[in-house]
């Protein structure tokens, strides 16, 4: 008995991004309904809610636009800071004097913290760039970035970098408030299901007649479905498996 076709098909052991992507496939198929099909437009259509909904609460939505936002900053402050740093660095070889020694002494700070945006989390390069801040906002660093004629440009750095924590504050806040608003995951996995089992066992009951287009959608289901569900058997299976393992140890 094919997947389409099968009115027992338990979505049971689907794991979330699974179920998600399972939700995400038949909506696409569903595009095909009649149009006159009011019951499974109507099913269709709180599949699609159910998934969205699902995607929110496993994190599948979160690139809005504070994230997209602090993205956008983080890029901006790591092309600041490795232009600033690479300035310093380049200034210990310059034919004054004072500057070379201005930028003598700032480069040792900056080695002592190296901040690296590619190599760090966010919270991590944050975190440098904080403790590079404390010393490059004492008087003695002011003098030699002013020396150089660097203030500007690190002031820009701090500027960037205020938005982008201003960025991520405000992307928690939004998600925060999101999240209140959100159904408990179980709740939406067990509706998600729910209506997928209708959307089959109706798509299946009008294919076992022979009615077009349902055999065409009954096949497409398949073909989309099967994969996904002999994923989530080999993992049941493994579970299965370990389990009396551990059970014949133990005994």
């Amino acid at each position: 008995m094919t997947t389409a076709f099968d009115t027992t098909f338990s979505f049971r052991d689907f794991s979330n991004d699974q179920l998600l992507t399972t939700g995400e496939k038949v909506i696409e198929i569903l595009k095909d309904l009649p149009e006159q099909d009011s019951h499974h437009r109507q099913l269709a259509i709180d599949l699609a809610v159910d998934v969205g909904l699902l995607g929110k609460i496993l994190g599948h939505d979160a690139a809005n636009e504070f994230t997209l936002l602090k993205g956008e900053l983080d890029d901006e402050r790591d092309t600041l800071y490795a232009g600033l740093a690479e300035t310093i660095r380049s200034g210990r070889r310059h034919p004054f004097p004072a500057k070379a020694q201005a930028a003598t002494r700032l480069c040792a700070m900056i080695e002592r913290r190296r901040p690296s945006l590619h190599r760090l989390s966010f919270d991590e390069n944050t975190a440098e760039l904080t403790l590079l801040f404390a010393d490059f906002d004492l008087a003695s660093a002011q003098s030699d970035l002013t020396t150089l004629d660097l203030v500007s440009w690190y002031d820009k750095l701090q500027e960037v970098n205020k938005d982008y924590l201003e960025a991520v504050a405000e992307e928690i806040q939004a998600a925060s408030e999101e999240l209140e608003d959100l159904p408990s995951l179980v709740f939406v996995k067990q509706r998600l299901s729910a209506v997928l089992r209708m959307c089959l066992q109706g798509i299946a009951y009008h294919a076992s007649w022979q009615r077009a287009p349902y055999t065409e959608l009954a096949e497409k289901l398949e073909k989309a479905l099967s994969g996904i569900r002999a994923v989530s058997t080999r993992r049941t299976n493994r579970a299965v498996k370990a389990k009396s393992g551990k059970a014949a140890l133990s005994s």
